[in-house]
């Protein structure tokens, strides 16, 4: 009787993305890196394909129609409240480096953001890269990310 080997763990990511380039773009890329992409148009598609499943990372574009990142995000954290959920890390995509963006951000309870020029150097650095971005995400939830090594 043969075993058959356990399958590797791939990072499970939802990237919340209204640019259709954009979209195809990341999606590319973190498959590259082995990863298990969900993309979702807005945020109230982000909401709701977060309530049934677990993401190790959310790549969260801020400025989009029907939800914003940021109302997204805010949600996202109520429900992890509610749940006690460990809080999964949200990467802003953004294209602002304003200051205040920067704090609108942390102030919805963003862990990272990230200039929308981001996912290129990921893709080029490869895991490093990935984990350059994601530096200031908590170290309860860098395993999943080091899993991609």
């Amino acid at each position: 009787m043969r075993v058959k080997a356990i399958t590797e763990y791939r990072t499970r990511i939802l990237v919340v993305e209204d640019n259709e380039v954009n979209q195809l773009v990341s999606k590319a890329m973190l498959e590259r890196l082995n990863c298990e992409v969900t993309m979702v148009n807005n945020g109230l598609e982000a909401i709701n394909a977060y309530s049934p499943q677990q993401f190790d990372l959310i790549l969260m574009d801020c400025n989009m129609p029907v939800m914003d990142g940021f109302e997204a995000t805010r949600r996202i954290r109520s429900l992890e409240q509610l749940t006690n959920a460990m809080p999964t890390p949200i990467v802003a995509l953004t294209a602002h480096a304003f200051d205040h963006v920067r704090q609108e951000c942390f102030d919805a309870g963003m862990n990272e953001p990230c200039l929308s020029g981001c996912l290129p150097m990921i893709a080029h650095g490869g895991v490093s890269g990935l984990k350059v971005v994601c530096g200031r995400i908590s170290a309860s939830r860098t395993s999943a990310i080091r899993t991609l090594v």
